[in-house]
């Protein structure tokens, strides 16, 4: 089969696209070890000669040798230098999507960044050593997030469990029961995005025939001290510009007020010279 360049493109962007995502949703340096030998398990179950499954069971070989040996410390730049190279990869995949672990601006919804792993220990305890090293006090606090700690461990020997489904095949692996992201509420379930927009748009345009009614779009902000200080500002200028009016109102009606008096002022002299002088000429 001949792919052609636009058809290639977006078969690599596919790829690297779900590179990131498996790298992105690892909670640990172990993890980056077990997702790359599950996509080698998944390759070798498609081998259909024994001498590619002889072949990829050499490359496994080679690799637990190699990268059994690095510290932690290694493992993890390694991800960060995958991660930092894939950062501006964003595109969009409808399986990531519509299992709940992508959102539609390209950026991933990690369930398993909530999981610590195995023989660490959750946020929430806080302990105090003397210069000595010897433990002299213990507190502990609630966290803000939910944490879950794995119980058991994935092996990186050949042909063992990896307690792990990262790095299979994403058209095999169904999504979590329940997709929960602490940082955006609501956002990630199956089809919640859809039904979400549906919704609204079905409240802001309407659907059906003409002649059947439909209810207003009534949106509610919740009060927050934020909203009640530009509430309060606003009202503020409000009244400063009535004020204004106000003035210049008054200012316009003494002005005219003024004026009038003023020509009622000289009506009242110009007439009362010409009686004067009315008088004189009678005299005379």
């Amino acid at each position: 089969m001949r792919l052609n360049e636009s058809s290639m493109d977006k078969l690599i962007g596919l790829i690297e696209t779900s590179v990131k995502m498996q790298m992105f949703s690892t909670n640990g340096p172990r993890q980056v070890l077990l997702l790359t030998l599950n996509h080698l398990d998944s390759i070798r179950e498609l081998a259909c000669t024994n001498q590619l499954k002889q072949s990829i069971d050499l490359v496994q070989h080679n690799f637990y040798q190699t990268f059994e040996k690095m510290t932690n410390g290694e493992i993890i730049r390694l991800r960060y230098a995958m991660l930092n190279y894939l950062q501006d990869i964003r595109v969009k995949v409808t399986i990531f999507i519509k299992e709940g672990l992508q959102r539609y601006n390209g950026s991933f919804v990690s369930i398993e960044k909530w999981a610590i792993p195995y023989g660490c220990e959750a946020p929430g305890v806080i302990r105090v050593f003397d210069k000595h090293g010897i433990l002299i006090d213990i507190s502990s606090f609630h966290p803000i997030s939910f944490y879950k700690v794995e119980t058991e461990v994935g092996s990186i020997k050949p042909n063992s469990p990896r307690i792990t489904t990262l790095g299979r095949s994403v058209f095999n692996v169904n999504g979590p029961t329940e997709t929960f992201d602490p940082l955006f509420y609501g956002q990630t379930g199956r089809d919640g995005y859809k039904q979400e927009m549906d919704l609204f748009l079905t409240q802001l345009m309407g659907r059906g025939s003409q002649n059947e009614e439909t209810d207003n779009l009534d949106l509610e902000i919740f009060e927050t001290s934020l909203n009640n200080a530009i509430d309060k500002k606003v009202q503020e200028e409000k009244l400063r510009e009535d004020n204004i009016l106000n003035f210049s109102r008054n200012a316009s009606n003494l002005s005219l007020q003024n004026l009038q008096t003023d020509i009622d002022g000289s009506v009242s002299r110009e007439t009362e010279d010409i009686l004067n002088m009315m008088q004189l000429l009678d005299i005379e």
